[in-house]
């Protein structure tokens, strides 16, 4: 039941910061929008900062898998309790072929495909000026 608060807080925080940064860009690059806008234009660009730490994630984690890591690594930890959720279904999906897992492929290239198809109309709907 904590973790989903963290979780949530977490969010929160970066919502509010993100909020904070396009109000004050706004105010400065165009002074004639509403700034409060901001409020509701934090929501794409929240999406899409989610979308591009998983994606950078399962890049790494699999720039990591070429080296000879150690697996009790604080970093590789975080990676593989980030990453599992969006790589195990695509590994179920996508079984290794001769030794070799594409899943990340899959991963990422949906990660993308759900960018392009998700913040476009989003910030459309927001009326984000960004």
């Amino acid at each position: 039941m904590r973790q989903e608060f963290g979780i949530l807080a977490a969010l929160v925080l970066a919502w509010l910061v993100k909020t904070l940064e396009l109000a004050i860009v706004t105010m400065l690059v165009l002074p004639d929008v509403n700034p409060l806008g901001a409020v509701v234009w934090a929501l794409p660009a929240l999406v899409s900062l989610i979308i591009n730490i998983f994606l950078f994630a399962v890049l790494i984690r699999v720039i990591l898998s070429w080296v000879n890591q150690d697996p009790y690594h604080p970093v590789a930890g975080l990676l593989d309790k980030l990453t599992e959720p969006v790589m195990g279904p695509a590994r179920r999906m996508l079984p290794p072929i001769g030794g070799l897992d594409l899943s990340p492929m899959l991963v990422m290239v949906g990660l993308v495909l759900l960018e392009m198809l998700l913040i476009p109309p989003l910030n459309t709907l927001t009326g984000s000026p960004f």
